[in-house]
């Protein structure tokens, strides 16, 4: 089954990014025979399945990193609100996006985002008792830098939890992940509330 890709910006743009963000990769727009679709892509399976989407893992091919794409379903009506946010984001203890790219089935359209892979969370680690005084330390440190980030960016997350605390137990670096759920708040004017005399 052949999948039409195609980028979500126009080329003239993507290549003005590129400039700007040398590590930057520009969406491929060709067509290609992998689940999820990307030709410098190579998808090795599914990492997980949530309310909204579903996360392979595989590598890039043209680097050999490893890389995790979230798919979730896009309805042209609407912008995806998580992938607004991941745009905004350029801090170490944040899960980044790398590339964005839309991809189609039938009439459906999909949009594809492309992160880092990390095997391990807070769950797993700490239903494996491999969190220690010290770890729980420097994990606390790297999520509260996080957190203070998304709030200097007016981002509520919403959905801090263990399984989106992402962890690489070798490097000891804490990324928060999952933006499904956050929303950047907007400041309203207040007026205090008249209390009504009886």
């Amino acid at each position: 089954k052949v999948v039409e890709t195609k980028p979500l910006t126009s080329e003239k743009q993507l290549k003005t990014e590129a400039n700007e963000h040398p590590k930057l990769s520009l969406p491929q727009s060709n067509t290609h025979r992998p689940k999820i679709p990307g030709s410098k892509y190579e998808i090795d399976g599914v990492a997980g399945k949530g309310t909204f989407g579903v996360v392979y893992f595989g590598v890039n091919k043209l680097t050999g990193d490893k890389i995790a794409i979230k798919k979730v379903f896009q309805d042209k009506k609407y912008k995806n609100r998580e992938h607004t946010i991941l745009k905004m984001l350029n801090h170490p203890n944040n899960l980044l996006m790398k590339d964005s790219y839309l991809t189609t089935e039938g009439e459906d359209e999909y949009l594809n985002i492309v992160m880092d892979y990390y095997t391990d969370n807070l769950y797993q680690l700490v239903k494996k008792k491999e969190v220690s005084p010290l770890l729980t330390k420097i994990y606390t440190y790297q999520l509260l830098r996080g957190l203070n980030y998304l709030s200097m960016l007016s981002i509520a997350h919403r959905d801090i939890k263990p399984q989106n605390i992402l962890i690489d137990k070798y490097k000891h670096i804490v990324v928060i992940s999952d933006f499904g759920s956050a929303k950047q708040l907007v400041k309203s004017n207040c007026y205090p509330i008249q209390m009504r005399q009886t």
